[in-house]
């Protein structure tokens, strides 16, 4: 599974790293601006072998967040009914996940992960030509960076007490699928955007989510990150043409 979603991942890249490099022989059409949005977070259940260590009785964690940042876009080919373009985007993300688990011995116990990180999605476009109005769909690859990360607690009717979490965010690589709508005035662009982000290196066992796992009692600390993520965005993009 991580091997296949390694070479896609891989495919992609090269495919925009093509792209990228053809020669411009005429004046490029950018158009940079900002964006904010929000993002819901899921990270699946793990698959412990048995007798191994299952964090929280296997729960799975899923969470609301938010997006806020700046966005680029870079016209790559103009044809008469449809264009293709390169979007880049820096992004904050501060992502949320919950998940709970009964007790065995009675009561519940809740635990909530969060992580700020940055995202630099980088997509190919397919929409309509540039300055029209129009849906657009895009694939690419987003490298995340893991700045900060918590994990909280919350115990209810446990009478033994519980062992704090400890946690590192996770920096990873992730595939992303968007699909949006650009509405384009005589001087600014208005995007709308959702997208899937798919991250296919999340470990899916509980002992490896651990960094540097030695045992239940010593378990080091939990990579926090998760498997698949949507986001929704809004912003403004301005345009300027550049260059000959």
């Amino acid at each position: 599974m991580k091997c296949r979603g390694l070479n896609a991942l891989i495919a992609i890249a090269a495919a925009c790293a093509v792209t990228m490099a053809a020669p411009a022989a005429q004046a490029l059409d950018l158009e940079a601006g900002g964006v904010v949005g929000g993002n819901w977070n899921y990270l699946e259940r793990p698959i412990d072998p048995a007798g191994s260590y299952t964090f929280l009785w296997g729960s799975a964690f899923s969470g609301f967040g938010t997006l806020v940042g700046a966005t680029g876009w870079l016209s790559l080919v103009e044809m008469e009914d449809a264009g293709v373009a390169l979007t880049a985007d820096l992004l904050y993300g501060y992502h949320r996940g919950g998940g709970w688990a009964d007790h065995e011995d009675g009561g519940r116990i809740d635990v909530l992960f969060t992580a700020h990180v940055l995202r630099l999605p980088l997509l190919v476009r397919a929409g309509t030509p540039g300055g029209e109005s129009g849906l657009t769909v895009g694939l690419g690859i987003e490298p995340v960076i893991g700045l900060m990360s918590t994990a909280t607690v919350q115990t209810t009717d446990v009478g033994e007490a519980i062992q704090p979490v400890y946690t590192q965010p996770r920096s990873t690589m992730s595939g992303v699928f968007a699909i949006g709508y650009d509405w384009v005035s005589d001087d600014f662009t208005v995007p709308f955007d959702a997208r899937l982000a798919w991250n296919p290196f999340m470990p899916s066992a509980t002992e490896e989510r651990f960094q540097s796992f030695d045992s239940p009692d010593e378990p080091g600390e939990f990579g926090v990150g998760f498997d698949w993520q949507i986001m929704v965005t809004a912003g403004v993009r301005f345009g300027v043409t550049v260059g000959e």
